[in-house]
């Protein structure tokens, strides 16, 4: 089994309002040489 250090995850601000106002559920895809990112926003909420 591999050990996994949890340092977090640090982002800086983006031009996207929705992207600063906060994500969820984050999810990873990688297909082939993409690497595929989905998130939900919290804009509205």
């Amino acid at each position: 089994m591999i050990e996994v250090n949890k340092e977090g995850v640090l982002l800086t601000k983006t031009d996207l309002e929705f992207e600063n106002e906060g994500v969820l559920n984050p999810a990873v895809i990688r297909e082939g040489d993409s690497v595929i990112f989905f998130y939900r926003e919290t804009l509205g909420f």
